[in-house]
C-alpha cells in the first residue's frame, strides 16, 4: 500500500529532510545544484571585472530567491503523511 503514491509526489520525509524518492525530484535537486553553481561563477566574474559589490549583492539575492522557489516547489511535491523509511519497507 505505500508504494503507492501519487506520481505528483517526488519528495518524502527523511530525517527532517525532503528525500527525492522519484527521476523527477532527483533531477530537481541536481538542477538546483548546478543553477546555484552557476550563479556563484556568475557573481564571482562580476565582482572580478565590474563591480565587487555588485557581484555579492547578485549572489546573495540569487542564492537567496533560489533557495526560497526550491523550498516552495519541494514542498509542493512532498508527502508527509509518509517517511522515506515506510515507503521504503513497502517498495522491499
Amino acid at each position: 500500500m505505500t508504494a503507492q503514491l501519487p506520481d505528483s509526489v517526488w519528495f518524502l520525509m527523511w530525517r527532517r529532510r525532503l528525500q527525492p524518492i522519484r527521476r523527477e525530484g532527483r533531477v530537481a535537486v541536481a538542477g538546483y545544484y548546478v543553477a546555484t553553481v552557476t550563479l556563484g561563477l556568475l557573481s564571482v566574474l562580476v565582482a572580478a571585472f565590474l563591480n565587487p559589490w555588485l557581484g555579492i549583492g547578485i549572489g546573495i539575492v540569487g542564492i537567496g530567491l533560489m533557495a526560497w522557489r526550491f523550498t516552495l516547489f519541494t514542498r509542493s511535491h512532498a508527502d508527509y503523511s509518509i517517511s522515506y523509511d515506510d515507503w521504503l519497507r513497502g517498495t522491499k
